[in-house]
């Protein structure tokens, strides 16, 4: 793994709002000045989030998986040990069994995490999607203007 992989996991690592905030403020800024290189930029940044991007939502479906595969067995385990039970267990209190452990409520927290994450840096992308926008009008616009000055 290098540098740009391992600063780009750690920021995805410690993502919150705050911090979204300040990427947000550094990575839409536009140089005017430098529309060029701007441009340049642009792909290289967008594809660089897109895979912090795909990083979160592989880590979502992980957790989704760790979740229903705990479920499954806390229902099995707990029908297994109620079926002498006088009352027949519904569907629904093997449910809510599963989901009243301290396991399942830490598994939940972590999957709604991860969750926001992804909403996060997909909000990333999509103001970056935005600023690509931008510096196309406005290189267009410099272009535009040049010709009007050259004549």
């Amino acid at each position: 793994m290098n540098q740009k992989q391992s600063i780009l996991l750690g920021i995805l690592q410690t993502l919150d709002f705050d911090k979204y905030v300040s990427l947000c403020d550094e990575l839409l800024i536009i140089n005017k000045l430098d529309l060029v290189s701007e441009l340049a930029d642009q792909s290289k940044r967008y594809g660089y989030w897109t895979g912090v991007y795909a990083e979160a939502k592989k880590y979502k479906t992980t957790l989704e998986d760790e979740l229903t595969v705990y479920v499954s067995k806390e229902k099995k385990e707990f029908r297994e040990a109620n079926k002498g039970a006088i009352k027949k267990l519904t569907a629904n209190d093997i449910q809510a069994h599963a989901e009243s452990t301290a396991t399942y409520s830490q598994l939940k927290k972590n999957l709604v995490d991860a969750s926001y994450k992804v909403d996060l840096v997909k909000g990333l992308l999509d103001a970056m999607s935005q600023r690509n926008g931008m510096l196309i009008q406005l290189s267009a616009n410099n272009r535009e203007e040049a010709k009007l000055i050259n004549g």
